[in-house]
């Protein structure tokens, strides 16, 4: 093969030796060609001197042979980039033929070319090969040739995880940067890892495989998510870090491993999926069995089976096999997967099953399944318990548009009930649902209480939540109020027409007899008549709780704003404050003297216009009253259905009239004195949503004041509405005393993924969701244009110029709020210390493809521009 190098300069003034003036280059090494080190190997101490900038060759060229070993042919592509900027300083390429001296000679002075430079540059040629020296675009890529990882952050755990996984690195280098560990202080060298594959990619399909690859490393120690494709640039070792004090990046570790890709991705699927539930003994092997078998047959239910290719078939068989230990269970699991077929063949179903036996699989585990459960459907979680909803994101482009109705998480008759309804009316099910458990928690008995916290007796909640429907009269606010308050106005009634009985017979006693008989109490659910001194005299007889209906909330709003002076309004606003909160209440009146209310407690279901809430919000103290209440944005109404009604309408009464009559909790068949309170797990998630609770709150201080306190509001409701699922989902006439994790865990994900997204989308049509919404649009604009499934802060430092300029705090407030639009999920680092990172939602991708192309279409002009105005040949 002809050796051939070209270099196109995109800096006219450069010329050799540009830093020489500094660092003059004499001595050692100063023929940069020569084959001997600029410094000794391993030699990552500060560096000054007349050596610098010269690479250390030896490094160079043990890289290339290591790594480029398996090509097969193509061109290698020289490529340096000034720090910080995606502008290339030179686009220099070289057709490679191993063993052609030439070559490293070629790298060597690229290298101390970029070492050179008047500012600080980074010397980083892909470690792939292409098939023309035009560009690095991934449709040029010939050869994908190592699986790679960035480890910038923590990155003795990460090597040493993956060199678990994957045996020792072909090369592991030293980039020359530092990474400081928050909690230690320690500082640890970054570290970029590189198996060589045994035989390289050559298809897209391969390179699509190696990509998910380096993806799922990635994912599992935290590494950067730019390096995930082949043709990423990426400091060699031999070359110099020149950004702050300069340091060489050398190899510190050479082995002569080789992996195969398909058993590297098999490995860290697994590893991936095993990570998503936790499952890792204290050693770090996996335990490949799912604790549940149950687990095994909800994994497969949502993973596809039509037309499989037989690779593809025996790869799920092979990971339901070490899922459930080659039992007879698992035998009749991958039986029934196999049947969704069209191709199924019992007989060689059962065959491939006992061959397992003879070949039992290593790799593959419960973990495969949950990788591959993920893949079709995002969010999916052993045990039933679905992960934080990827529900749909918000168009930051358009308008803020609310999620619809999740499956899977409300109450099993709540969410039947609501689905029904809906579909019956014509209504947003959202609605109708919400609506519902406002009604639920006004049903059970505020003697049924949470204690939150573990060690904390003061501070208990009970079921009581404060719900607003918004929208235009044509959404239907009033049939969606009026079906899911219907059994409890029928209980309301019973109880005043029990109240009107025992009056008439006590005022028909004799005077000596009312003496010594005490009058009814009349005992209330329901209060519409929202003047406090009505709500006073029906709560002084109703401990347990009463739903406040309002069918127009402007007026229920307005009777606090009754007063001119405002002295009057304060004192309304500060009663319903009260009422929500529950507790003991005395009111002084002038001529009826103290009265006392054992338990002021008040649920609230309501709708208003988004004009009057709009007012409302603008023009009213801002005490948090409008922050207590759950806004559902109603869709608009569409035609409903003329169908014979389904027996969950009497089975939703049936749960209201059962939550009315719910007493204390059971434990072991005898009345527990003592509240409800969350087990083991749920009380772990609990302090983990406190902690979510406090940065999102914190973050969004600055940019929707409102929204922020809102978000104040969600420790206590989420301790509610565990209240309103527990006693839903109990069973009649037994009420345990725990709430289980699972309970929490999906009471979360409606938190988070439904009602908190109804909230932003409710505060951004009242008060406009950000003040810097262009920070917001060009951060999910990069998202777009670079197809991203995970984002980082260092990311933003690559992006545009207005994503560059914001600092730290900026970076999470903004993340903060892609997270709260449904854009990205918060992810925890596999590691202490680290910072967190976000996963995107897939949907994002498919939503907005068209904005995608628009925003890849935009930034490939910009690109052409600044090739025009630097010199042709840039980089691509």
């Amino acid at each position: 093969m002809t050796f051939h190098s070209n270099l196109n300069n995109h800096d006219a003034a450069w010329a050799p030796g540009g830093r020489a003036s500094e660092v003059p280059i004499t001595g050692r090494g100063a023929n940069p060609l020569e084959d001997e080190p600029a410094t000794p190997p391993g030699g990552d101490e500060k560096v000054s001197g007349p050596e610098f900038p010269n690479p250390d060759v030896v490094q160079l060229k043990r890289f290339h042979a290591a790594l480029f070993k398996n090509a097969d042919g193509g061109w290698l592509l020289l490529r340096a980039f000034e720090h910080g900027t995606q502008r290339p300083l030179f686009s220099a390429n070289a057709s490679i033929h191993n063993g052609d001296p030439q070559l490293i000679s070629v790298v060597a002075e690229r290298a101390r070319q970029a070492a050179a430079w008047l500012k600080p540059a980074v010397f980083c040629p892909p470690v792939a090969t292409f098939l023309t020296g035009e560009n690095a675009a991934a449709d040029n890529l010939q050869n994908g040739l190592t699986l790679s990882a960035e480890c910038d952050e923590a990155p003795n755990a990460a090597r040493e995880r993956l060199t678990r996984l994957l045996g020792g690195a072909t090369i592991a280098t030293h980039s020359g940067g530092e990474w400081t560990n928050p909690d230690t202080g320690e500082i640890e060298p970054k570290v970029h890892l590189h198996w060589r594959l045994a035989k390289p990619t050559r298809t897209p399909q391969e390179h699509a495989r190696l990509k998910e690859a380096r993806s799922l490393m990635a994912q599992l120690t935290g590494a950067d998510t730019t390096n995930i494709n082949s043709v990423h640039p990426i400091r060699w070792p031999g070359s110099w870090h020149a950004k702050g004090t300069a340091r060489l990046a050398t190899i510190v570790s050479e082995t002569d491993n080789e992996i195969d890709l398909t058993e590297a991705l098999e490995i860290l699927r697994d590893e991936a999926g095993s990570t998503l539930f936790g499952s890792q003994n204290p050693q770090g092997a996996k335990e490949k069995i799912a604790a549940d078998p149950q687990d095994v047959a909800r994994a497969l239910e949502v993973i596809p089976n039509e037309n499989l290719r037989w690779d593809d078939w025996n790869y799920v068989g092979m990971a339901t096999w070490g899922a459930t230990g080659g039992g007879d269970e698992g035998g009749k699991l991958f039986a029934d997967w196999s049947a969704k077929s069209s191709k199924n063949d019992p007989e060689a179903t059962a065959a491939r099953w006992q061959h397992y036996y003879s070949s039992p699989p290593t790799r593959l585990g419960f973990g495969t399944l949950v990788y591959l459960a993920r893949q079709h459907s995002p969010g999916w979680m052993p045990g039933g318990q679905p992960a934080e909803p990827n529900a749909d994101p918000v168009d930051l482009w358009g308008k803020f548009d609310p999620p619809t109705l999740p499956r899977g998480i409300l109450p099993d008759v709540i969410e039947r009930f609501a689905f029904e309804q809906g579909r019956d009316m014509g209504a947003d099910m959202a609605g109708i649902a919400v609506g519902a458990l406002a009604v639920c928690a006004a049903a059970i008995p505020d003697r049924i209480k949470l204690q939150v916290k573990r060690h904390n007796t003061g501070w208990m909640e009970s079921a009581r939540i404060w719900v607003a429907l918004v929208g235009p009269p044509s959404t239907k606010k009033s049939p969606i109020m009026s079906a899911a308050s219907r059994p409890l106005r029928r209980i309301d009634v019973e109880l005043a027409r029990k109240y009107v009985e025992e009056r008439s017979r006590y005022e028909s006693l004799t005077r000596d007899e009312k003496a010594q008989t005490p009058p009814p109490k009349q005992t209330r659910l329901l209060l519409q008549d929202t003047t406090i001194e009505a709500a006073q005299e029906v709560l002084k007889d109703s401990p347990d709780g009463v739903l406040c209906y309002q069918d127009e909330m402007s007026g229920w709003f307005g009777s606090m704003d009754k007063y001119s002076s405002g002295r009057g309004a304060a004192k309304d606003r500060s009663f319903w404050l009260e009422a929500y909160n529950g507790g003991q209440y005395a009111v002084n009146r002038v001529q009826r003297g103290v009265l006392c209310i054992e338990n002021l407690s008040v649920s609230l279901l309501g709708g208003i216009q988004p004009e009057p809430i709009r007012k409302i919000a603008e023009e009213s103290v801002d005490d948090g009253l409008l922050q207590r209440l759950l806004p559902v944005v109603l869709k608009p109404a569409v035609e409903g259905r003329d169908e014979q009604a389904s027996s969950i309408v009497s089975e939703y009464a049936s749960l209201v009239d059962r939550l009315h009559h719910l007493d204390n909790p059971m434990v072991g068949g005898v009345l527990n004195p003592q509240s409800l309170r969350f087990d083991e797990g749920g009380q772990n998630y609990r302090q983990e949503l406190e902690s979510k609770h406090l940065e999102l709150g914190q973050s969004l201080e600055t940019v929707n004041r409102k929204l922020a306190a809102h978000i104040g509001k969600y420790d206590g409701i989420f301790a509610r509405l565990c209240v309103i699922w527990h006693c839903v989902e109990s069973e009649p006439g037994r009420l345990s005393s725990d709430i289980t994790e699972a309970t929490a865990r999906r009471v979360g994900a409606f938190l988070h993924g439904f009602l908190l997204r109804h909230a932003v989308a409710f505060y951004s049509s009242v008060l406009g969701l950000s003040d810097d919404h262009d920070r917001l649009t060009a951060v999910a604009g990069h998202i777009l244009a670079q197809k991203l499934d995970k984002i980082t802060n260092r990311d933003i430092q690559r992006g545009s110029r207005t994503m560059r300029g914001l600092d730290k705090r900026e970076t999470e407030t903004v993340f903060e709020q892609l997270d709260a639009l449904g854009w990205i999920n918060r992810t925890p680092s596999p590691y202490k210390g680290t910072p967190p990172h976000w996963s995107v939602n897939p949907a994002v991708h498919t939503k907005f493809a068209e904005r995608a192309k628009a925003e890849s279409d935009r930034r490939a002009r910009d690109r052409k521009k600044l090739a025009a105005m630097f010199g042709e040949g840039a980089a691509g």
